[in-house]
């Protein structure tokens, strides 16, 4: 009989976020931990002193990924070890003006260099205000305020998107991150998976699909354009691309249990149920007591029966064939 295997051991991650110059600690940066075989294990945003943590991290080898605004972008490498990876400190850099001259990256340290500190302070301030405080009229307020000092300032549309999103206000959600998508030139990523899913949600799928699809042009790697083509076509019944865009998902997030239930929309519809019980296994494995459990295990006891008949007939026939 097999040997059922154990849920690996998990920890933390935790640490703080510091001006390499200043050494003060920076408030509301998003920071990412990316296992270096690929993928993302986490998002989360520093508090006011800082600090982060990451929790139910598997022993292994990560990489630390942060930008704050007005800074140059950090990958740290990071080993949990048994028992976690506590105190980590993460230094970043202001870019260098002459240096930003010679770069292959010029164009963008250039922009970032070009606006004023007080517009990134507001969308700092907007950032904490949205996502740590769930003030999402105090965060519009914050993020109007650094267009004004900087109008074309692309991902404080975005941002202010999804302050108007939480707010049940499509229409201005909309209009904001198709803002964004227009000042950007279509090359900011977040704008263009935002505005993807928005649509989406709303049903207009055929709005949606080639959005997602620039998206995923954009950053093949990114599992949120995935994701967001995948539903698209979904909603347009192209079952068997949905597929493919949410499997690719699922490889470059496998942790992420929500991706297991779009895949598994898929394979409902595609009629692949042993590939539709991956899917509920893994989300189950994933999220046990998850907002979608019970629904899901029900769902699993109805595939496993129809997978049972399936094999006894099939194992019938077989019998009686000379």
């Amino acid at each position: 009989m097999p040997v059922p295997l154990e849920r690996p051991a998990v920890f933390s991650v935790s640490g703080w976020v510091v001006d390499a110059g200043s050494h003060d600690r920076i408030e509301s940066a998003i920071i990412e931990l990316e296992p270096v075989t690929g993928g993302l294990a986490g998002t989360t945003v520093t508090m006011g002193n800082g600090e982060f943590e990451f929790q139910n991290i598997p022993v292994g080898t990560y990489n630390l990924v942060v930008q704050p605004l007005g800074y140059e972008k950090v990958s740290q490498e990071v080993a949990v070890p048994y028992g976690g990876a506590l105190g980590v400190e993460v230094e970043v850099h202001r870019p260098v003006p002459a240096a930003a001259q010679f770069r292959g990256d010029s164009k963008v340290s250039v922009r970032e260099l070009s606006i004023p500190q007080k517009a990134q302070d507001a969308v700092e301030k907007g950032m904490g205000l949205l996502y740590k405080k769930s003030d999402y009229q105090g965060s519009i307020k914050a993020f109007r305020r650094a267009i004004q000092v900087y109008p074309d300032y692309y991902e404080a549309y975005a941002y202010m998107g999804v302050a108007y999103e939480k707010l049940g206000d499509a229409s201005s959600s909309e209009q904001a991150l198709r803002k964004s998508v227009e000042l950007s030139q279509e090359h900011y990523l977040n704008a263009l998976c935002l505005l993807a899913a928005l649509l989406t949600d709303q049903r207009r799928f055929t709005d949606a699909e080639p959005i997602a699809r620039r998206a995923v042009d954009l950053d093949p790697s990114s599992w949120l354009a995935n994701s967001a083509l995948g539903n698209a076509l979904l909603g347009l019944s192209k079952n068997k691309e949905a597929e493919a865009s949410l499997a690719a998902a699922v490889k470059l997030q496998p942790q992420n249990p929500t991706l297991h239930l779009m895949l598994a929309n898929a394979h409902i519809r595609l009629r692949e149920y042993p590939a539709l019980l991956e899917d509920l296994n893994a989300y189950l494995e994933l999220d046990p007591k998850g907002p979608f459990a019970n629904q899901v295990r029900t769902e699993r006891d109805t595939v496993q029966s129809v997978l049972a008949r399936t094999q006894v007939g099939s194992a019938a026939v077989s019998a009686t064939e000379p």
